[in-house]
């Protein structure tokens, strides 16, 4: 993997992590007396510091999603990096990338705007394309927005010839899903931030927060080893 993808998953957990510290000192300083001065000063006539606390924990699941959607989109283009700094050729690299790059060459065609001359010519460029042996790109595109759970991020890593160790599946799936849930519906509108906070502990964030850390690790070193042992080549 790539100095740079290192450093952005690096840089991410760090910012996670120091916000879920802070979450929680939050929460030890507001059983403290010394708080009561602050409690009065953020009191208006619809909200008070619990109401603010409850935003912070609705904000975890935003922050959560964040990390995971960021991740794997990451992990996912650290083997593009490697494919295009090895100048590598539609003949160089395994038949999942092979049916990644044509989805993607054509995926500027919308099948109802487009006539057959189009896709005709789109194929003839394809072809020759692949018989001159022109370096193949994948760009920076992965689709996950707004869908980072466990069943679609599994299908992402089979896409590209990887799989996720069945054992650590059974500890993030539900945790996974609940970050997933609630932070679409925070985001869309369809709950406010009180509402999407209310119900969740700090216990059960940090739960949800340790889970997923260590899933992404686990994706991590798969999409390590896959690099390292360049299983995108034939």
């Amino acid at each position: 993997m790539t100095n740079s993808m290192e450093f952005e998953f690096d840089k991410r957990l760090s910012e996670v992590e120091y916000y879920f510290f802070c979450l929680a000192q939050l929460y030890k300083f507001n059983e403290q007396k010394q708080s009561n001065n602050l409690k009065r000063k953020m009191k208006t006539k619809t909200h008070d510091f619990q109401d603010f606390l409850v935003i912070l924990k609705a904000n975890s699941f935003i922050v959560l999603y964040n990390l995971v959607e960021a991740s794997v989109k990451n992990f996912v283009i650290s083997i593009y990096d490697e494919v295009s700094i090895q100048s590598l050729n539609y003949n160089d690299v395994c038949d999942k990338l092979k049916k990644m790059w044509i989805d993607i060459y054509y995926n500027d065609l919308s099948h109802t705007t487009t006539n057959y001359s189009q896709h005709k010519e789109k194929a003839k460029n394809m072809i020759e394309f692949i018989i001159e042996g022109k370096k193949i790109e994948f760009g920076d595109e992965v689709k996950l927005s707004g869908n980072a759970d466990l069943k679609q991020i599994r299908k992402v890593f089979d896409d590209h010839g990887m799989t996720i160790d069945s054992s650590i599946i059974q500890d993030v799936g539900s945790g996974l899903l609940e970050v997933k849930n609630k932070r679409n519906n925070i985001a869309h509108g369809n709950i406010s931030f009180i509402e999407g906070g209310r119900e969740s502990s700090v216990g059960d964030l940090i739960k949800y927060k340790d889970e997923i850390i260590r899933f992404l690790y686990e994706l991590h070193t798969e999409v390590s080893e896959y690099v390292d042992n360049q299983k995108y080549r034939c």
